[in-house]
């Protein structure tokens, strides 16, 4: 029998968009299982503007004030699922018997940041040593370990020296009912798009790992060869990206964080979703415009090849000039065909979070009955 659950869900505006979406759906897909569950959400009362007082109200946040909020929510013996492995010091606090999992997205800041396939910042080396304090005590402490792809689940493996049998894979999965082709055409006419407009769509935060530097190259190289260029990026792009941009003469349309309507209609009438990171654990925007009908073209990193397979075109992420040409090929082609967009939304919804929820109540539920942790648990049928 699955037992009530806490789900430590995050901090809201503190957190990454992955978190809030894993929470969600997570929560949903467990409540439809019949679970009684928990979500624990923290809602600071200010974010600061500023980048240093960011991060460091961060880390009093994560690591000092939300796990002694969890702890005096979650009752000794209970059942805690961590959504996001940023969270993971929020089981050095809890009660005597608690017993915990957690989702692990990647390890993006627990490698040390000169083995990143991407120049180091400053500011990394602070995050690895707080993720050494904190997260990776969290992870040792937790039951199971929950990697959303097989990528994930050797890098923990790998550069932490967690035994494979403590961790299961269970991938994401993309919400069929927020996510799905709206019509195109009046998709692009409702946002404005010409019907010869070619529409580059990027979704993501700025963090120097998600690469936009290769697009804003790319696309200079192919304004020369396509007239009706568009680029539309929903997110933060980063000033060093943005002035490169202006340098280039590069036109681009940059957009907040959107509600899940208008994001559907984004990747519904864009040509091209380009997801170009230097480093992924999963790849969750890719699958969400897939979901949606649009065209994919992916830097060839291994989670993204894993979880996109064949949906996606692949340019190597330090290479300009094979996405131009890619995306070159695209605007020739055939992307918008209805029965590739039919094609590529089927394909997408293969992940589900029902079946994500599934391998996680098998997690518990044989944990429960035998008291240890379930050897081979990472073994199961997913996309």
């Amino acid at each position: 029998m699955m037992p009530e659950l806490y789900i430590v869900g995050g901090i809201e505006g503190l957190q990454a968009y992955s978190t809030k979406v894993v929470t969600d759906a997570l929560s949903a897909a467990l409540k439809r299982r019949g679970v009684k569950l928990t979500v624990l959400v923290r809602r600071p009362a200010r974010v600061p503007r500023s980048t240093w007082l960011r991060w460091l109200t961060e880390a009093w946040q994560r690591y000092v004030r939300y796990p002694r909020w969890c702890r005096a929510r979650i009752p000794a013996g209970a059942w805690v699922y961590v959504t996001d492995h940023a969270n993971a010091a929020c089981l050095l606090w809890l009660k005597r018997g608690c017993r915990g999992c957690v989702h692990v997205h990647d390890l993006a800041s627990l490698r040390r940041p000169w083995t990143m396939p991407y120049p180091m910042a400053p500011h990394q080396l602070f995050i690895w040593l707080l993720s050494m304090l904190f997260k990776k005590p969290g992870l040792l402490r937790a039951r199971h370990l929950v990697a959303i792809s097989r990528f994930t689940r050797d890098e923990l493996v790998r550069y932490l020296g967690i035994a494979e049998h403590r961790i299961a894979v269970a991938r994401n999965g993309v919400d069929a009912a927020l996510f799905y082709p709206e019509p195109r055409v009046p998709a692009r006419a409702a946002l404005h798009y010409a019907s010869s407009c070619f529409v580059v769509l990027t979704v993501g935060h700025g963090a120097l790992r998600k690469n936009y530097r290769v697009v804003v190259e790319a696309l200079a190289l192919l304004k020369e060869r396509i007239a009706a260029l568009r680029w539309v990026h929903v997110g933060d792009l980063g000033d060093k990206c943005q002035a490169r941009a202006a340098a280039l003469h590069l036109h681009f349309e940059l957009l907040p964080s959107l509600h899940v309507t208008a994001l559907r209609r984004h990747y519904s009438a864009a040509d091209v979703l380009v997801a170009p990171s230097w480093y992924e654990g999963f790849g969750l925007t890719p699958l969400e415009a897939l979901a949606c009908g649009a065209a994919v073209v992916a830097s060839a990193i291994p989670a993204h090849r894993e979880v996109l397979r064949s949906q996606a075109r692949y340019f190597p992420p330090d290479n300009p000039q094979a996405l131009a040409d890619v995306l070159s090929q695209i605007a020739q082609g055939t992307a918008g065909k209805e029965h590739s967009r039919r094609a590529r939304a089927a394909f997408a919804r293969r992940y589900s979070w029902d079946r994500t929820a599934h391998k996680i109540c098998q997690l518990i539920e044989a944990s429960e009955d035998t008291g240890v942790t379930v050897k081979g648990a990472q073994h199961g049928r997913f996309p």
